[in-house]
């Protein structure tokens, strides 16, 4: 049985035995598998869904993955200046990585109004590391997928990302967690602009050298860091564009679209 199979069904496991599960089979498993994605610089993208039957409005969001570098923010201002102004929320998987760029991170998205989830984007087609695949040509769309919170991780500084979303949402098969970092300053006068609880600048404190704390759904509600409990198929889902008024982040194909 695969990995995504596994946590696929965690959902309706406690998230302890989940917890157990992730330090069981390893965090290398989820970066080796050949349809996982793979842990380098992070890397933004514009998906829309390829739920049957969404079109011809369905949602459509960022996908962010990898590692958080010096120049990540940079990366999602650029993607964010060509989506002109829609607010597509954020499904991020990520080990963490710079602490100053990912609370610029942060900022970013809190200025920009954008939710963010946890989870992985599964990919329709072309996937983002293969810049010449035709296979979306005439779809409306560059990529094409679904995003699902089973196998979701987001560790360390990706938390500070996490922070800045105006919606936070976290599943029951996501994996959080923080790693051991002292306490600052900036990190304090962030969290704080963010409306998160300083408990979790002590939880990173309190985190073993070298390892990884595990945090969940309550603990994560209490200190703020979490709006709510749920999984990137609550903004990115076909239904959602099925709604009157449609969410934000649905976009109707046109004949233009053909030439994407």
């Amino acid at each position: 049985m695969t990995l995504s199979r596994l946590m696929a069904g965690a959902g309706r496991w406690s998230g302890l035995v989940l917890w157990l599960l992730f330090l069981c089979l390893g965090r290398p498993a989820l970066a080796a598998g050949s349809d996982g994605p793979d842990i380098s610089a992070m890397r933004f993208v514009v998906v829309r869904s390829s739920d049957a039957g969404c079109e011809p409005t369905c949602p459509e969001w960022i996908s962010a993955e990898g590692d958080i570098k010096a120049n990540t923010p940079q990366l999602l201002k650029k993607t964010l200046q060509q989506l002109d102004g829609r607010k597509l929320p954020v499904v991020v998987f990520s080990s963490g990585g710079d602490s100053d760029a990912a609370m610029m991170l942060g900022r970013l998205i809190r200025r920009s109004a954008l939710g963010v989830v946890v989870g992985r984007t599964w990919f329709d087609g072309c996937r983002p590391e293969e810049p010449d695949c035709k296979a979306n040509d005439g779809k409306g769309a560059r990529f094409l997928g679904r995003a699902i919170s089973a196998g979701g991780y987001c560790a360390s500084e990706c938390t500070l990302m996490l922070a800045g979303g105006v919606r936070r949402l976290v599943a029951t098969d996501a994996i959080v967690g923080v790693r051991q970092a002292a306490s600052s300053r900036k990190l304090s006068t962030y969290l704080k602009e963010m409306g998160v609880d300083s408990s979790l600048s002590d939880a990173m404190q309190k985190a073993p050298a070298g390892g990884l704390d595990p945090l969940f759904s309550q603990q994560m509600l209490k200190m703020s860091l979490i709006t709510g409990a749920g999984g990137p198929e609550l903004l990115t889902a076909g239904s959602v564009c099925a709604a009157a008024p449609a969410a934000d982040n649905c976009r109707v194909f046109t004949v233009l679209d053909l030439k994407q």
